[in-house]
């Protein structure tokens, strides 16, 4: 048997299988032998028909059962004798059986990227804000005083930044007869001087007072209007059902116990770490993307397309039953598959990213040292277990059964491998070099030194 190997990318080859002419030739005959003896021919017995006959009857049978022999016989030993290592069954192209002709079967598989991955070690990220600032707190403290507003009518008055509209509106295409918002007029409550859809309408809003109405102009497009009419302007009719001012509680303890807190400094302590965590948070995911672009940035390699579609079936099916926990009725199969199924274009797109990154961070794990030790199992087990009230064994038993726990290995080493990337961008950027990052926050005392606004 010999057999040679072609690259047709990167990530895949063509291995050519050529069988001699006498080893196929024997396997064809020895399959004519075996269905001699059994073949049920009228005016012969079992064993006695004679071979030409049996050739002329059966010869296809026992080619089809050669071909399947020989191909059987070399097909391992053509892929690991070449050190093709295919990640998925490979695909199969059968040659014809020609007497006295070698057999030649080829074989296509599909192989991971074999490239010199680059490291992003000479990356400089500067540290971003993780504290609050006093102005951050402020902010967010009013924002919980508009929270617990109470409304009161307003009847003097017309409408100012700040106060609650209540309204309902129709909109119909200049020249049109027909509202496109329905046959009712719409329904909706705006906060004068924030945004609102549609963009505009607002505006046009100062100085109402309740059971006035107004007339306007607003531009179709985006999400506002039919689509065939993009561009065009729509007339919007607004009656006004109610104006209210937002009285804020004062900021006190005794809004503070309202809200459940002790007293005013345990809510300014709560809010601050709330806010610090939320900060932590954008500064993790910041310095993690950017460490993951220079990563596929720096390595531009192809991804093989089995795993894509895995991966874009995968990502596909958990889309699919968060959709389902949430409000799937609102969103039927077909409009999901053509947004969201395996063959949607930003399902693909983001399956390759994800296989192409966890590739690239496999390699670097190989080539920075980095392992995985039970500890790290057994930590990530863990907390799983407390999210799940489930015992670290009892959860270690399901993946194990469910073939889940070596792909979470892999994904732990992927995630400790990045870890370290970002660490280390991290601790070797000068901050002169480093990307202009936010006004630094004024200095923030600890949560339980905050003092209690007077």
């Amino acid at each position: 048997m010999q057999a040679t190997v072609e690259d047709v990318s990167s990530v895949e080859k063509r291995i050519r299988v050529e069988v001699p002419a006498d080893e196929a030739t024997s396997a064809f005959e020895d399959q004519l032998k075996r269905i001699g003896k059994v073949a049920s021919v009228r005016g012969f017995r079992p064993g006695k028909v004679p071979r030409e006959l049996i050739r002329k009857l059966y010869g296809l049978e026992a080619e089809s059962e050669a071909v399947k022999g020989l191909v059987s016989k070399h097909i391992e030993a053509a892929i690991s004798g070449n050190g093709v290592r295919p990640i998925s069954m490979p695909d199969l192209e059968r040659g014809p059986y020609v007497a006295g002709q070698p057999f030649v079967f080829t074989i296509v598989c599909q192989v991971m990227p074999d490239f010199d991955v680059t490291d992003v070690e000479d990356l400089a990220l500067e540290a971003g804000r993780t504290e609050p600032s006093e102005a951050d707190l402020e902010s967010a403290l009013d924002e919980l005083r508009t929270e617990h507003a109470e409304l009161e009518t307003v009847e003097e008055r017309g409408a100012d930044t700040g106060d609650l509209v209540t309204l309902t509106y129709t909109a119909r295409v200049m020249g049109e007869e027909t509202a496109f918002t329905g046959e009712e007029p719409f329904a909706a409550a705006a906060t004068l001087g924030q945004p609102f859809h549609p963009a505009g309408l607002t505006d046009h809003l100062n100085g109402v007072k309740a059971g006035e109405t107004r007339s306007f102009e607003l531009p179709v497009g985006g999400d506002f209007g039919p689509e065939e009419h993009a561009g065009k302007s729509a007339l919007v009719e607004v009656k006004i059902e109610s104006v209210q001012v937002k009285l804020l509680p004062t900021l006190d303890d005794e809004f503070a116990k309202d809200v459940g807190h002790d007293d005013l400094g345990a809510l300014r302590a709560s809010v601050y770490d709330k806010l610090a965590l939320e900060l932590t948070s954008r500064e993790q995911e910041r310095t993690s993307r950017a460490v993951r672009d220079a990563l596929h940035a720096r390595n531009e390699i192809a991804v093989p397309k089995v795993l894509i579609r895995q991966r874009a079936e995968q990502t596909s099916r958990l889309l699919y039953m968060q959709f389902r926990r949430n409000d799937g009725a609102a969103f039927p199969d077909d409009i999901f598959n053509q947004v969201f199924g395996p063959d949607a274009p930003q399902v693909i797109e983001m399956a390759e990213r994800t296989v192409r990154e966890e590739i690239i961070l496999d390699k670097l794990a190989d080539k920075l040292s980095i392992t995985l030790s039970e500890e790290d199992v057994d930590e990530h087990l863990s907390e799983l277990g407390r999210q799940n009230d489930m015992s670290v064994a009892k959860l270690r038993g399901r993946l194990e059964k469910a073939g889940q726990l070596e792909d979470t290995r892999a994904g732990l080493l992927r995630q400790k491998t990045l870890s370290a990337l970002i660490k280390r961008a991290q601790a070797t950027a000068p901050a002169a070099e480093a990307p202009a990052a936010e006004a630094p926050a004024a200095e923030a005392p600890a949560a339980s030194d905050i003092p209690a606004a007077e």
